[in-house]
């Protein structure tokens, strides 16, 4: 499912006092960083990341 930006933007600010830079951090937190932490969770519970880093 994919919403507008502007959109977003409206229903997340409406009854906020952050600004428009707030949402800004706010989504470039959750379109980048919560998908590599994601990521980095499974490799480790997988174990792949433990195997990944004991060969440095």
């Amino acid at each position: 499912m994919k919403i507008k930006k502007s959109t977003l933007r409206e229903e997340l600010l409406q009854h906020s006092r952050l600004g428009s830079s707030a949402f800004n951090i706010w989504l470039f937190i959750m379109k980048y960083i919560i998908p590599l932490i994601i990521i980095i969770v499974f490799l480790d519970i997988t174990g792949i990341l433990d195997k990944t880093i004991a060969l440095f």
